[in-house]
C-alpha cells in the first residue's frame, strides 16, 4: 500500500500527475478522473468505477502483477465493456491473449505469459524497444512462434488498435 500512495497519491504522487496530465490536455475535467486502489477500494467500488467510465487507462509496471489483481478482483467483465482502453508499457502488453518479457532487470530469461485477451489478433509488442540483442532476439523468437507482426514501441511511440486494424505513432519499428 505504501508503493500505491508514493506512486499515486494526488498530492505528490511520483506518476499521478503524468497520468493525469495526459487526460486533462485532452479536456477531461480533473474531477472526472479516478485511480483504482488495489488495497483500498472495495470491489463494488471499483466495478462501480469502471462501468461508468469512457475509458479505462492500465498503468505501466509490473504486468504479472496487473494481471494477477486485475482477475483477483474480477474486473476483467467490466473491463471487457469498455470502448476505449489505453496501456503504458506492461499496460499494453497485458490486454493482448499473450505477451512476452525480453531478458532485462525485469526478466531474467524469455517468457511468455496470458494477457487479458482484450486484444486477440496475431501481433505482438516489444515495448521499450531500443533494438538491444535481447529484444531483437526475443522478437524473432516470437516472429517464429507464428506471430504475423512484432511492434518495437520505444518510449516516444504508441500505437491505437481498432476494428482489427493497428495504427502506429512515433518512433516504432515493425517487425514481419
Amino acid at each position: 500500500m505504501a508503493d500505491w500512495e508514493f506512486l499515486y497519491n494526488n498530492i505528490n504522487g511520483v506518476h499521478y500527475f503524468d497520468i493525469v496530465n495526459q487526460f486533462l490536455s485532452l479536456g477531461v475535467k480533473k474531477e472526472n478522473i479516478k485511480l483504482l486502489n488495489y488495497f483500498t477500494d472495495e470491489v463494488k467500488t471499483m466495478k462501480d468505477i469502471i462501468n461508468k467510465s469512457e475509458v479505462v487507462f492500465f498503468t505501466g509496471g509490473s504486468a504479472e502483477l496487473s494481471m494477477k489483481r486485475i482477475l483477483e478482483k474480477e474486473l476483467l467483465p467490466e473491463i471487457k465493456k469498455r470502448n476505449i482502453i489505453i496501456g503504458s508499457s506492461a499496460g499494453a502488453m497485458i490486454q493482448l491473449k499473450e505477451y512476452f518479457g525480453s531478458p532485462d532487470d525485469e526478466y531474467p530469461e524469455f517468457k511468455y505469459f496470458e494477457g487479458l485477451g482484450l486484444i486477440n489478433d496475431n501481433f505482438s509488442i516489444e515495448v521499450h524497444y531500443c533494438s538491444t540483442k535481447s529484444q531483437d532476439e526475443s522478437i524473432e523468437k516470437v516472429l517464429k512462434k507464428g506471430a504475423k507482426t512484432v511492434y518495437g514501441i520505444s518510449n516516444s511511440g504508441a500505437l491505437i488498435y481498432k476494428d482489427n486494424q493497428v495504427t502506429v505513432f512515433g518512433d516504432v519499428t515493425i517487425f514481419n
